[in-house]
């Protein structure tokens, strides 16, 4: 068949405003270039738009398997709110019969726990994050020391900022601001991401702590720019503020595409509960 007469079917989804393209591997051509579809699918002038493209296929040693793309291109590691989303997809359309899965990711084997609605669709998923990693190397982050905690770096802007590093299947920078709403996310963001001191770039939160149950942050996503929310981030801030004793064991997290709910397992490990919703669905020419 002549690739310019393959057409790819795919679903629109979202995580609290975190968007996505799900497609079934099986629709997509093993010739496929994955990057550069990311590319042109989540473009949001000329594609259908998103923070990110999975791929979604079947897995020998999981129920499922998940494949993350940025929209430059990119591959990640893991993504949350993606995985949530592939949880209902994979329900809601008859792929499976389970509440219960297994997702074999980039970043490790992710176990999901969905609730199904009176519509008889899932209506909400947690997600077991797996545990926080603050190792510096396994982040990873340049420099010395066992940890990435507290440390302070100059932008070329001139302005100084302390951040503290941790790993959620992929490298996130969390900073603890006193505005999250006025904050110049769009501005530091980039120069955080792109900074020399970690050579994969990084992930960067903005964090607001109001309460021992409750935080409030927005998200700079390397790859992607300023997104609604993003499930990593989410989890890679709560557990940051644990760390510092900010907050306990379960807590409210709001980002500007909503709410969600963190809590940590007697074995640290992180989980993540929200909803996901499909928006729509077509065909990629």
């Amino acid at each position: 068949m002549n690739e310019s007469n393959i057409k790819i079917p795919f679903v629109k989804m979202h995580g609290t405003g975190n968007d996505f393209v799900l497609c079934d591997k099986s629709n997509i051509p093993s010739s496929a270039d994955y990057n550069s579809l990311a590319k042109m699918i989540c473009n949001r002038k000329f594609g259908v738009g998103a923070d990110g493209l999975i791929i979604m296929g079947e897995h020998v040693e999981a129920d499922f398997e998940m494949l993350f793309f940025n929209p430059d291109g990119s591959p990640a590691e893991m993504c949350g709110n993606g995985i949530r989303c592939l949880g209902k997809y994979v329900y809601d359309h008859g792929l499976t019969g389970k509440t219960e899965l297994s997702v074999a990711t980039g970043a490790g084997r992710i176990d999901l726990t969905m609730e199904v609605g009176k519509d008889k669709k899932i209506s909400s998923v947690e997600a077991a994050m797996g545990k926080p990693e603050f190792a510096r190397d396994k982040i990873p982050v340049k420099g010395d020391g066992q940890t990435a905690l507290a440390e302070t770096i100059r932008l070329s802007n001139g302005i100084e900022l302390e951040f503290h590093a941790v790993s959620m299947g992929n490298p996130h920078a969390v900073i603890l601001v006193e505005d999250v709403d006025k904050y110049p996310v769009r501005e530091f963001g980039p120069l955080i991401e792109m900074y020399d001191l970690f050579p994969d770039r990084i992930n960067v939160e903005f964090v607001k702590h109001i309460s021992p149950e409750l935080i409030k942050m927005r998200i700079w996503e390397r790859g992607v720019g300023e997104t609604l929310s993003c499930g990593t981030g989410i989890c890679a801030s709560a557990a940051v503020l644990r760390r510092l004793q900010l907050v306990g064991q379960s807590l409210k997290v709001i980002v500007p595409g909503g709410e969600l709910d963190v809590r940590f397992g007697m074995d640290d490990i992180v989980y993540l509960k929200g909803p996901a919703v499909e928006v729509f669905s077509g065909v990629l020419n």
